[in-house]
């Protein structure tokens, strides 16, 4: 049985009441103050907001008017374009969705819920609101933008179901010292005295042509991992006779897995040499690479790489190699910053230990977008190496300081095409004048895609 004790006393219900009212008046005056709040803010405030770039902030504001303004049609523009922007797209869709009915016309909508679509897994649906885009009076540029976001898009999917990718090119131009060459005919070495240096280690400038292609094929293990394997081949003829023509095939195949927001690459590669027509270098090992992002525009990365140099010609030089290597990427607007720094060591066989070296390298990297389909690539790399002991023909221990600068111009005429102007300058100091060398090299080519 249940006992109810009352209170019958005057003066303590009278406080009870009081007590009551306060309260009561209390959150009617939180209330009204909520209430106030809410009003002031006007979807003309969330417009400004947005041209402001104040996305997050104004998308917590507007997420509060949602209940009471869901459905109207100036409500679900800015609401839709605020989640997409602040990348709440699981809760701006729907918004975005009722918007475009309402107008199908709206350029920035539609691209909004295209990106929605694709930021929550529907590739489908966001080609075919860029394909609606394209429908839209757009000058060229910005359909030539949207058929890069399209390929974009083309290549996500070719890479989750599996697939080829192939390019090819072009290229034609000239260079000042192909062969690496000295300017001095005649030379001094402290075991040999002066001795003529053939016309093929000289510096000669001379015109040429270039052809390279490349394909990969790419599948999809899961969600979070995909292998592949590529094939590529690089052919440079000069001109000029004493010019040494090159090519090399390039192929490598490697397993990429995503562990959370850690992206992890495990390679491998062979890299075969021809110089005037007749074996001179392979390259082969095995490759790490890491990749993590540690801001919103801000991802680091590292590989480590054990490798090996077979020279077929002579091989006193070959060397096995381990190098790492750390780099820090920054993006900003159309354009990011690279600068990476790297270490190795390359042992010779012991006998001809004076062919080990230890070098230390660094490089800036830019790249900037000028124009929607325009945009330039500039670099800048430093590396000094070291040789490990005295070279019996040459009397010292070698050191080399290198540098290089170059740029890279290009445009894509189309979605498949692309042509460049390139420029490079590179400069190698040593303590030997048998590899003291410059050179320059300024080459235009185009490349196909598909």
């Amino acid at each position: 049985m249940r006992f109810t004790i009352m209170n019958t006393n005057p003066q303590h219900q009278l406080q009870r009441r009081f007590s009551k009212a306060v309260v009561y008046c209390a959150c009617l005056l939180v209330t009204s103050a909520y209430a106030r709040a809410t009003s002031s803010v006007t979807v003309e405030y969330l417009e400004q907001a947005y041209q402001n770039q104040q996305f997050t902030s104004a998308y917590q504001q507007a997420e509060k008017l949602l209940i009471e303004q869901e459905g109207d049609p100036a409500f679900d523009r800015i609401f839709g374009l605020l989640a997409q922007a602040a990348e709440q797209c699981e809760k701006g869709v729907y918004a975005l969705e009722r918007s475009i009915q309402e107008s199908p016309e709206d350029l920035a909508v539609r691209l909004a819920l295209a990106s929605c679509y694709f930021s929550l897994g529907n590739t489908k649906a966001a080609q075919q609101e860029l394909r609606a885009a394209k429908t839209l009076p757009l000058n060229p540029a910005d359909k030539l933008q949207l058929d890069k976001a399209i390929a974009r898009i083309q290549s996500k999917e070719s890479e989750a179901e599996g697939g080829w990718e192939h390019s090819l090119s072009v290229g034609a131009g000239y260079d000042n010292n192909p062969n690496n060459g000295i300017e001095d005919a005649v030379i001094d070495l402290p075991t040999l005295g002066q001795v003529l240096v053939f016309d093929e280690s000289l510096a000669t400038g001379s015109a040429g042509y270039s052809v390279s292609g490349q394909s990969r094929y790419t599948q999809a293990v899961n969600q979070l991992a995909d292998w592949y394997v590529s094939a590529g081949l690089v052919a440079t003829q000069y001109t000029d006779d004493n010019a040494l023509s090159r090519a090399d095939v390039r192929l490598a195949g490697g397993y990429q897995r995503r562990f959370d927001s850690l992206m992890s690459l495990t390679s491998a590669f062979y890299q075969p040499l021809w110089v005037d027509g007749e074996g001179y270098l392979s390259y082969f090992g095995i490759r790490q690479q890491l990749s993590v992002p540690v801001a919103k525009s801000l991802l680091a990365g590292g590989e480590l790489t054990f490798a090996q140099l077979e020279y077929d010609a002579f091989s006193p030089l070959s060397r096995n190699q381990l190098a790492a290597s750390a780099w820090l990427q920054h993006d900003v607007g159309n354009g990011s910053g690279k600068v990476t720094v790297s270490a190795a060591s390359e042992n010779a066989d012991s006998d001809y230990e004076f062919n080990s070296r230890d070098l230390l390298s660094a490089s800036l990297q830019f790249s900037q977008q000028l124009a929607s389909d325009w945009d330039i690539i500039t670099s800048l790399f430093a590396q000094q190496a070291r040789h490990a002991g005295y070279h019996p023909v040459f009397g010292v221990t070698r050191e080399d300081n290198l540098v290089i600068l170059s740029a890279q111009l290009r445009y894509r005429y189309s979605q498949n095409w692309q042509v460049s102007a390139e420029f490079s300058w590179l400069n190698n100091s040593s303590n030997v004048a048998f590899y003291d060398y410059s050179r320059s090299k300024l080459w235009l080519r185009a490349t196909y895609q598909f």
